[in-house]
């Protein structure tokens, strides 16, 4: 039976990408085009990966600490998983919309939590190999990997993932279990969420200087206090060690058979619990009349207001930018001595601050590509999608409110970063209308795309919204996509455009996103339009 579902889950979440709603199959072309473009994907990532695991090999290197490349990278593996599956286990695991469903049936419970288990060990395995497999060529383009060292290479990266499987799963049980009856949940959500976010956006600042002091003051030893198994990983790994193998195998299996055992025994009790909380006493108004957009875009800002997953997995950006913002306030004094220091060197600073305001605004598009919340919005209609199509609404006004719902969420913290950024910086006008125009094309732009993307794929058969907000073909094509038209014209920069002014190539990209922009709404209100009719 657990493979049965298993098996159903799994076709499920990779049915829609080579299936059509109405045709059952996709097109011979569309398939090649989705495989081209997922390998094109795959393979700028595993670079990404490649390029940060070589600079690691080269500081561990420089340190005569061989041993530790393979330790960071078991606690890089651990913390990625953890990232990647902890906000899906509390959905996934125990308010999946199919738990009454599946409960009513001659299922055991054991069956439904071990197969929801595997799912997510799957995709934890999918985050293990984004960083394992350029680790390993890394190491090997650099050194030798004996045959004494693969066997526990090996099995020590099919067992690693357990442990973060196991903390994802205790952490999903417990805000399952506070958050049961809790009325505000959304700003729980958010306030737990955020946390995450400021934790992570710590390492990622300090992770290069952290990284050398630990090296510097006798890494390992450190290492083995703070994350037992990350020191054993390296251990098993580069030195052969059984006893450290055979520990590490303990402390990633045991946890997870503990927590399984566990949420087994209490997983009906949780699963069918009333997530109810004390109501509000309605009170009778007058309902104001609004016309239909309106009455859209208020429906759209509602509902992304009142899913946590949505904000931090569609539009992490504006934390970013907030983020930026609050980090050039505190480092202005520095920015001011840098300003100060190339005048007083006798330094054309006309000359070098073009290249600081360009570095930001590139930042400030990047943070655009992470906020796309159109790439799921005609997905998280669900089963009431034919409320919407039945509605008097053109396609439209639809397009019109979810797209202005992303413009809306994501202008106010991006104008917020470009003044900041013109008011520090001793920027011409023309770069000041730069800063403010480039990035809010480029949002525009990326809305557009992701709103295509679910267009071209929209998903209405999922049991929650972690499938549609973090699994489905028109988010990965929304994310990824954006950030693909903001490393393009980057990458013609550094490799052959380089002898062009800053101001010229900035106004170069705003030319770029805004001939894109034209092109996306084009599409979207021809072909889009009757894609969306047809749905």
């Amino acid at each position: 039976m657990t493979k049965l579902l298993f098996k159903i889950q799994l076709s499920a979440l990779f049915s829609r990408t080579f299936k059509s709603k109405k045709k059952g199959q996709r097109s011979t072309v569309k398939k090649i085009l989705i495989g081209l473009f997922t390998l094109y994907i795959v393979g700028a990532l595993l670079f990404s990966s490649g390029m940060i695991m070589h600079g690691i090999y080269t500081l561990t290197s420089s340190f005569q600490m061989p041993q530790a490349y393979f330790s960071i990278l078991a606690f890089f593996i651990l913390v990625l998983c953890l990232i990647g599956s902890v906000f899906s286990a509390q959905s996934l695991l125990f308010e999946a919309k199919d738990n009454d469903l599946l409960l009513s049936m001659p299922i055991p419970p054991q069956a439904i939590l071990l197969s929801r288990f595997l799912l997510l060990l799957l995709l934890e395995y999918l985050f293990e190999l984004f960083l394992a497999i350029p680790a390993v060529v890394v190491y090997c383009m650099n050194s030798t990997l004996s045959a004494i060292q693969i066997v526990p290479l090996v099995l020590a990266l099919v067992v690693l993932p357990f442990l973060s499987l196991a903390c994802s799963c205790l952490i999903g049980w417990l805000l399952s279990a506070i958050t049961a009856r809790m009325r505000r949940k959304t700003l729980f959500y958010t306030f737990f969420y955020l946390l995450f976010f400021a934790a992570y956006f710590y390492v990622v600042s300090n992770g290069q200087s952290m990284l050398t002091t630990l090296m510097q003051n006798g890494g390992l030893d450190q290492l083995f206090t703070y994350v037992p198994p990350a020191f054993l990983f390296g251990k098993a790994v580069y030195s052969g060690d059984s006893l450290s193998l055979l520990y590490l195998l303990l402390w990633c299996i045991l946890p997870l058979f503990l927590v399984l055992l566990m949420q087994s025994k209490l997983f009906i009790r949780i699963a069918t619990t009333k997530k109810s909380a004390k109501k509000r006493v309605y009170k009778e108004k007058r309902v104001k009349q609004a016309p239909p957009r309106w009455a859209l875009l208020r429906k759209e800002l509602r509902r992304f207001f009142s899913l946590p997953l949505y904000i931090f997995n569609s539009a992490i950006g504006i934390f970013m930018e907030l983020f930026l913002s609050v980090f050039l306030l505190i480092k202005r004094d520095g920015i001011a001595n840098v300003i100060t220091y190339i005048t007083e060197q006798e330094l054309k600073s006309d000359q070098i601050t073009p290249y600081l305001s360009m570095l930001i605004i590139v930042m400030l598009v990047f943070c655009c590509s992470a906020t796309v919340t159109t790439s799921v919005s005609i997905s998280l209609e669900g089963n009431r999608f034919w409320i919407l199509q039945s509605a008097p609404f053109t396609a439209t006004d639809v397009f019109i409110a979810k797209v202005g719902a992303n413009v809306v969420i994501a202008t106010p913290p991006l104008i917020l970063a470009c003044l900041i950024t013109s008011l520090l910086l001793p920027l011409s006008g023309k770069e000041i209308a730069l800063v403010f125009l480039l990035p809010l094309t480029a949002q525009g732009c990326f809305a557009l795309l992701g709103m295509i993307g679910n267009v071209l794929f929209p998903r209405f058969d999922w049991t929650n919204e972690t499938v549609v907000i973090k699994q489905s073909l028109s988010a990965f094509v929304g994310m990824i996509g954006s950030m693909a038209l903001t490393a393009d014209p980057l990458i013609l920069y550094i490799q052959w455009l380089h002898f062009i002014a800053p101001l010229a190539y900035l106004l170069y990209c705003w030319i770029y996103f805004l001939l894109l922009t034209g092109i996306f709404l084009a599409y979207l209100l021809t072909a889009g339009k009757k894609k969306y009719e047809r749905i």
